[in-house]
């Protein structure tokens, strides 16, 4: 939506200030594409955190978020 595509531009000019931003999203490409740092929750528990890369490459979240297929960056 034009929401969140505004929403997301207004993130990337408050990182490129310097502003550490915290947001909550379900949708796995978005983080991957916005951020530079990912904690991933899984039934309330932390599973994993790093770069985008290393989040795409863990097993526990392939597991619970990606499903078996590959993700390419």
């Amino acid at each position: 939506t034009s929401e969140r595509a505004a929403l997301y531009r207004l993130i990337s000019r408050r990182a490129a200030e310097g502003c550490a931003v915290l947001f909550t999203e379900h949708d796995m490409e978005a983080v991957f594409a916005h951020a530079d740092r990912i904690a991933v929750l899984h039934q309330g528990r932390l599973i994993a955190q790093g770069t985008p890369d290393a989040i795409r490459a863990n097993p526990d979240v392939r597991a619970a978020y990606l499903g078996n297929s590959d993700v390419d960056g």
